[in-house]
C-alpha cells in the first residue's frame, strides 16, 4: 500500500474542505492562490529528508513538474525540521491541477514512497493572494 500523500484524503484548508483532493469553496471566487505543502520531517534524519528534496526539484527543473520554492523556518511557530515548499498559481482550479500532477508522475510517486518514511506530519494550506 502506498503512503498518504499531504493532500489526500479530508482535511479542514482556511475555510474549506478538502475532500480527496478537491476544494469546496468555488475557483470563480479566488484569483490567485499560493499552494504550501509543509512537512515535517525526523530531525535526525534531515541530510536523507533534504537529499530527496533536492531530486523533487530536479525533476521541476526539467519541467516535470511545477516549479516551487523551499523554506525551512530561521524564525516561526513551526519548529525547525520543517520543509515548506510552496508556489502561485493563478487561480484555485490551477492549484488542484498541480496536486493531480504530483499524484499522476510515477517519478514524484517514486520519490515520495522513499521520503515518506522520513515524515513527522505533512498537510496542505492553500492562501488568497490579496490585490490590496
Amino acid at each position: 500500500m502506498e503512503p498518504l500523500k499531504p493532500w489526500q484524503g479530508s482535511r479542514h484548508v482556511v475555510g474549506c474542505l478538502l475532500e480527496n483532493g478537491k476544494i469546496s469553496k468555488p475557483s470563480e471566487d479566488i484569483v490567485a492562490v499560493l499552494l504550501r505543502l509543509v512537512q515535517q520531517f525526523d530531525h535526525s534524519k534531515k541530510k536523507e529528508f533534504i537529499d530527496l528534496e533536492k531530486q523533487f526539484a530536479a525533476l521541476e527543473r526539467r519541467g516535470v513538474l511545477p516549479k516551487g520554492e523551499r523554506l525551512t523556518p530561521i524564525s516561526s511557530r513551526d519548529p525547525a525540521n520543517t520543509l515548506i515548499w510552496q508556489a502561485r498559481f493563478e487561480s484555485l482550479s490551477a492549484a488542484e491541477a498541480a496536486l493531480k500532477l504530483f499524484d499522476a508522475n510515477p517519478e514524484h510517486t517514486e520519490l515520495t514512497v522513499r521520503q515518506a518514511p522520513l515524515f513527522k506530519d505533512a498537510w496542505i494550506e492553500f492562501y488568497e493572494l490579496l490585490e490590496c
